[in-house]
C-alpha cells in the first residue's frame, strides 16, 4: 500500500472507499477482505471490493474491535475523540491500522532553534469511519466477550513466540497447567479466524493427524516439530503470565533484563540512530536464533550490514551476540534458554566450532588480518574478568541475571 496524497485535513473529510482506492492494489484489498472475514471474489474490480470493505466496516464496526489488538484500538479511540483527526509530538502505536489504511499517518519535521528540529505527526481516520465509531466505541472496552477474545489473542502469541510449533493438545496441557482454564477447540480457531496480528505471523498446519501451530518463519512446521520432539530429554520450559504476556509485545525479549536493550544500544551506535535498520537487525537475529543457526551465521547476519571498525567492536558484538542468545528461549530446546540448560558449562567464547566459524567470518570481510589477534584479545579480557570478579556466595542471587540462587545456577558444578 502506498501513502495517500491528500493531506490529513482532506482524509477525515473522505469516505473509507474513496482512501482505499487511491492507495490499494487490488491483492491489497483482497487480503483486507480476508482478514476482516468478507465474502469476495476474485472477478470483483477494485471499486467493488474497496466498497465491500466500506460496507461491512462501517455496517459491522465491531468487526474491527473482533479482529485488531486492543492496544491498537486504544490509540484509534483517540483519534475518534479527537474528531477524526489528531495531531501528536509522540508517535503513536498504530503499525496494523496504519498498514491496512484504517488510520492515515503524516510525519512532519520543523526546524527550530538553528539546526534543532522537532517532529509531529497527524493522524486522521476517513469521515464515515469516525462517525460509526464515535457513538460505539468506548463500549468496546468493557464488553466482556470482546475482552477475554483479546486477552486469549495476546497469551496465545506469547505462547507461540515462545514455543514456536506447537501442537493443540501440548498447547492446552501448558496452558492449563500455567494459567488454569484454557480456550477450547472452536475458541482457538476462532482466534484465528478473526485476529489479524495472530493471523500475520502464525499459521495452521498438520502432521499426520496432529494440528499444530507454528510461526511463519518455519517453513516445514512438520520436520520442524519432530525435530522439537526428539529432544525427549527435555519437558517444556513453563513460565509466568507476565512473562508470557510479556513476549505477546515482543518476540525479542530476553530472560536475563538489560541483554536486549544492551544488544540493541551498540547495534544502534553502529547504525548511527537507524532504528529501522536496528530493528530490522535484531529480527533477523531473533529468527536465525529459533531456526537454530550456530553463533558463526549469527554474527554473518550482522556482517552483511555492518562495517567494524575495530577489533573492540568485533569483540563487543560477539560477546552481547552469544550472551543474547544464551538469554532467549530456544523453540528447539522447548522454550528453556541455553543459560538454563548449560549453566554449569556454558557456551561461550572458547567453543571450538564457535571459534571456527567466528574466524572463517572474519577472514572473509578482513582478509589480511590474523584471527590470532581477536582471540588474544578476547582471552585477555576474559582472564581480567575472571581476576577481577567479585566473589558470590552460594545463597545470593546469581551474576549472569538469571535471578536464581549463585549454587542453583552458575555455581551448580562447585563444592
Amino acid at each position: 500500500m502506498k501513502h495517500p496524497s491528500f493531506p490529513p485535513e482532506l482524509v477525515s473529510e473522505l469516505p473509507l472507499s474513496h482512501i482505499l482506492l487511491n492507495v490499494c492494489t487490488k491483492e491489497d484489498l483482497l487480503e483486507l477482505c480476508r482478514d476482516y472475514v468478507i465474502p469476495y471474489r476474485r472477478s470483483m474490480n477494485k471499486k467493488q471490493l474497496a466498497w465491500a470493505v466500506e460496507d461491512l466496516l462501517t455496517v459491522e464496526p465491531r468487526r474491527l474491535a473482533e479482529c485488531l489488538p486492543r492496544h491498537e484500538l486504544k490509540q484509534l479511540q483517540k483519534i475518534v475523540r479527537a474528531g477524526g483527526m489528531l495531531r501528536s509530538a509522540e508517535p503513536l502505536d498504530v503499525f496494523t491500522l496504519e498498514m491496512q489504511q484504517l488510520v492515515v499517518v503524516y510525519q512532519e519535521r520543523s526546524t527550530i532553534w538553528g539546526d534543532r528540529q522537532d517532529q509531529e505527526y497527524s493522524y486522521a481516520i476517513a469521515a464515515n469511519l469516525q462517525k460509526v465509531l464515535k457513538p460505539v466505541m468506548d463500549g468496546w472496552f468493557s464488553d466482556a466477550v470482546l475482552n477475554r477474545k483479546s486477552q486469549n489473542e495476546r497469551l496465545l502469541i506469547g505462547f507461540l513466540r515462545l514455543y514456536g510449533v506447537v501442537s493443540e493438545n501440548k498447547l492446552r496441557e501448558l496452558w492449563e497447567a500455567m494459567l488454569g482454564s484454557c480456550p477450547g477447540h472452536d475458541e482457538l480457531m476462532e482466534l484465528f479466524l478473526y485476529r489479524i496480528d495472530l493471523k500475520s505471523e502464525f499459521k495452521l498446519c498438520f502432521s499426520g493427524n496432529t494440528l499444530l501451530f507454528a510461526s511463519e518463519v518455519v517453513d516445514d512446521p512438520a520436520t520442524f516439530y519432530e525435530e522439537i520432539r526428539k529432544r525427549s530429554d527435555l519437558e517444556y520450559a513453563t513460565f509466568s503470565k507476565e512473562l508470557i504476556q510479556s513476549f505477546s509485545y515482543s518476540a525479542l525479549n530476553a530472560t536475563s533484563i538489560g541483554t536486549v536493550a544492551r544488544l540493541i544500544d551498540c547495534l544502534s551506535k553502529k547504525n548511527e540512530g537507524d532504528e529501522a535498520l536496528t530493528a530490522f537487525q535484531m529480527g533477523q537475529l531473533w529468527e536465525s536464533i529459533q531456526l537454530g543457526e550456530n553463533h558463526g551465521s549469527l554474527i554473518s547476519i550482522l556482517s552483511a550490514s555492518l562495517e567494524f571498525d575495530s577489533m573492540e567492536e568485533i569483540n563487543e558484538i560477539i560477546s552481547l551476540v552469544t550472551e543474547f542468545s544464551n538469554h532467549t528461549p530456544h523453540w528447539l530446546l522447548k522454550g528453556h534458554t541455553p543459560e538454563e540448560l548449560y549453566a554449569a558449562h556454558p557456551l561461550d567464547l572458547h567453543d571450538a566450532s564457535f571459534r571456527k566459524n567466528i574466524e572463517e567470518q572474519f577472514l572473509q570481510r578482513y582478509p589480511d588480518a590474523d584471527p590470532k589477534d581477536l582471540w588474544s584479545m578476547v582471552d585477555a579480557e576474559d582472564s581480567v574478568k575472571a581476576e577481577t570478579a567479585p566473589k558470590v556466595g552460594r545463597n545470593e542471587l546469581c551474576p549472569c541475571g538469571s535471578g536464581k540462587k549463585y549454587k542453583k545456577c552458575c555455581g551448580a558444578g562447585g563444592s
